[in-house]
Parts: structure tokens; C-alpha cells; sequence
């Protein structure tokens, strides 16, 4: 109860200044969680710890470890800067492990799936977790394949001179050739993000 208390604490009074300084809003975000939730849904990504490491400790609670929180009845998605750092990264095309990766786009999924009005965490985590891998596709321009450089054996028969004769001699050779294969990231996001999930507590594992 006293956790819920906090988190609507949070949530109004972010609420009521949703463009705040603490508040690095990103419009691809808003589309994600609303596609999602199916509804128009607002994330409010914070880059500072300190806010909101603070609004958790005055009620005893670590906020180090909140990855994101939401209200059915506030249009509103809250995500931590440790996350929020990984989106924006995504999102800008930087390099990004896909430890972190999956964990930033399945805390959102999650949060944007408690909008629908699923309050269960199993059902929301077991509803959030297949969505990831194709809102990295869609959202963060990852591909499931990759273009893959490979070195072809080949046979070449050339015709040279030896004591004034002609004879064929086979050349044995490599050349390059490309081919598509599955993308190696994109293969471990699927399998960080379920990672993720059966490390969460047990009320967090529905049937999924």
C-alpha cells in the first residue's frame, strides 16, 4: 500500500509538469507506448536521478531499482533515467548492448501494456515480452538480418607456357561472395529479453 502511495505521489506531481527540465520527452516514445496501449499514451522519460531517487526514498524505498511505473488512470508511462538513457541511445542509432537494449524496450512495452487497463504483472510481462523484438524493428531500425561477407573456395584452369609447351595448370582460389543471415544482435535481444523476464519475481512470471 505505502508503494502505491509514493508512486501516485509521483505520478501527480510529474503529472503536473510533464514538460519539466527532468523530463528528455521523445515523440517515438509517446508512438510506441501509445501503439501498445492502444491509446494515446504520453512517456515521461527522466534523466534525472535525483528526483527520482528522492520521491522513493521518503517513502523508505530504493528507486535505483524502479525501471518504470504507470497508472491505468493517468495517460502517463514513467520511465527511469537508467532506461531512458538506453531509449535515447536506440533511438539515435549509438551503439548499444542488448543486455540494456532489451531491458529499456521491454520496460516500456510493460509499463505501455499496463495501459490497456491489465493490472496482473504476470499477464503484463507475459503480454510485453513477445512485443519487444518488433519494436526494436520498427521503432529503433534494428534488422533481424545482416548482409554476411564470405570467402568462396574456387577452381580456376589456366593455360601456361612450359619449354615452349602449353599446358593446363588448375589454380585453386578463394573469392568473396556476400549472403544474408540472420542478425547475431537482434537474436540476442530476443534472448536477454526473456533473460529479463524469468528474472523477475515470481508474480511477474504468469504462463508465459
Amino acid at each position: 500500500m505505502r508503494k502505491s502511495i509514493v508512486l501516485a505521489v509521483l505520478a501527480v506531481a510529474i503529472h503536473a509538469g510533464v514538460a519539466n527540465a527532468e523530463n528528455q520527452s521523445n515523440p517515438v516514445f509517446d508512438q510506441i507506448a501509445s501503439d501498445v496501449a492502444g491509446k494515446p499514451v504520453t512517456v515521461y522519460c527522466e534523466d534525472d536521478w535525483y528526483p527520482w531517487i528522492k520521491s522513493f526514498e521518503e517513502d523508505g524505498l530504493n528507486g535505483t531499482f524502479v525501471t518504470g511505473f504507470t497508472f491505468p488512470d493517468t495517460p502517463i508511462v514513467f520511465v527511469s533515467p537508467r532506461q531512458c538513457e538506453t531509449l535515447w541511445a536506440l533511438h539515435e542509432r549509438q551503439s548499444v548492448g542488448t543486455y540494456y537494449a532489451a531491458s529499456a524496450i521491454f520496460t516500456l512495452a510493460h509499463e505501455a501494456v499496463h495501459q490497456r487497463g491489465i493490472a496482473d504483472e504476470g499477464l503484463t510481462d507475459c503480454t510485453a515480452l513477445p512485443l519487444v523484438a518488433g519494436l526494436a524493428v520498427k521503432y529503433f531500425g534494428i534488422t533481424e538480418t545482416v548482409t554476411e561477407r564470405y570467402l568462396v573456395p574456387k577452381t580456376i584452369k589456366r593455360t601456361v607456357t612450359v619449354a615452349k609447351k602449353k599446358k593446363t595448370v588448375t589454380v585453386r582460389t578463394t573469392v568473396q561472395a556476400t549472403r544474408t543471415v540472420p542478425n547475431p544482435w537482434f537474436q540476442q535481444l530476443k534472448v536477454d529479453t526473456v533473460s529479463w523476464h524469468k528474472a523477475k519475481p515470481a508474480e511477474y512470471q504468469g504462463n508465459c
